[in-house]
């Protein structure tokens, strides 16, 4: 025992040195994510408590080896039996789930989407994904239920406050599908789980959707592991596949300033991040032209995430598509819809999303 003050003395030391040594990162491919960087202090930030969560935020994020500490901290959690880590549930069938923490942003949303209907001539539509915690139950631990609050009842007041559209078939169809609608190891649904969501914005638009057969669906990985893989930083998982539904299309696109022929950037495949495949990434502004499309019509999209693999089954229906990320596009969105002469807007999100988005919280006017 006389010897434990040094052990910890000559540790803490040795961590202390390989802070300082190693230099700071800022991205972690394994994360993908933006790590926190050294804060820099003032009277503002001191006096709201900004510095200390930046500085506990930026300890955490550069904290030596974390990657490796991560791991073997879940490899231990496992061996003793935990079925929660990390905010994870360790599912069946190899399947990885978020825990769900309750929206706080009930009436903020809701206030948002009645601005774009008040504001505006197009229809606007509101569609609020479950993830898997919602529509996977039958994946998660035994135990977990009643653990975790229910996704559907705040979907459900969300809905209850908006004079939007709401789209909610898809609800009950991921629920109830037999496809692989969520991935094992990521947050997002997957192709097939965008494809029935896509059924329910077509039964809400009264448009004739594309059947599969229309599309040359392929495997275009088999290796992803997505963001709930890195959370638990897990060793031995194998990959899982990501499909696209391919489609000929006469597509002029614009990424932000980049123009592209294609939904697809086939380089991220070769990366960690493998679902940026689809949609390019993030981009605060994408315009999508078909000149062959179905229609004249023009569609606005307000997302997350989620419409990335969701969007390219909707390119056949609308001659115009713009796709926004309300958290870095800074003009107004209602002078934005109104002066594309929009015919309908999509309010896409997953639940899981809306309590952290910034865009969804700030002002649409």
């Amino acid at each position: 025992m006389k010897y434990t003050p040094i052990i910890i003395t000559s540790l803490t030391l040795v961590i202390m040195l390989t802070h300082i040594i190693l230099p700071d990162r800022e991205f972690s491919e394994n994360e993908n994510r933006i790590l926190q960087q050294l804060p820099e202090m003032s009277k503002r930030e001191l006096l709201n408590g900004d510095f200390s969560e930046k500085t506990s935020s930026y300890l955490a994020d550069q904290f030596p080896f974390r990657d490796g500490i991560l791991s073997a901290k879940t490899t231990f959690e496992k061996a003793t039996f935990h079925s929660l880590i990390n905010n994870v549930f360790i599912g069946k069938d190899g399947y990885r789930i978020e825990n769900y923490s309750p929206s706080d942003c009930t009436r903020t949303v809701a206030k948002n989407v009645n601005t774009l209907v008040d504001a505006t001539k197009a229809k606007v539509e509101l569609m609020l994904v479950p993830t898997a915690i919602e529509s996977l139950s039958d994946k998660t631990p035994v135990f977990s239920e009643g653990v975790h609050p229910s996704q559907l009842e705040d979907l459900n007041n969300i809905y209850s406050l908006s004079n939007a559209d709401n789209i909610s078939s898809h609800i009950a169809a991921l629920k109830k599908s037999d496809r692989k609608t969520y991935y094992r190891t990521d947050h997002h649904w997957t192709s097939e789980g965008a494809y029935l969501g896509y059924l329910a914005f077509c039964r809400e638009n009264e448009i004739e959707p594309q059947p599969e057969s229309a599309f040359d669906i392929k495997t275009v990985t088999q290796c992803f592991k997505g963001t709930i893989y890195s959370k638990l930083n897990e060793g031995g998982e194998t990959g899982e596949q990501i499909k696209a539904y391919l489609k000929d299309e006469d597509l002029e696109i614009k990424y932000d300033s980049k123009s592209s022929n294609s939904l697809y950037n086939y380089d991220y495949l070769e990366k960690k991040d493998k679902y940026s495949f689809f949609l390019d990434n993030i981009h605060t502004l994408v315009q999508i032209k078909n000149k062959n499309a179905q229609s004249d019509k023009t569609l606005v999209v307000i997302k997350d995430s989620y419409a990335n693999c969701f969007i390219p089954f909707l390119t056949a229906h609308y001659k115009y598509i713009y796709v926004i990320d309300p958290r870095s596009f800074t003009d107004s969105l209602t002078e934005f819809i109104n002066e594309k002469k929009a015919d309908t807007v999509l309010v896409l999100y997953n639940m899981n999303t809306l309590s952290e988005d910034t865009g969804m919280m700030g002002e649409w006017f």
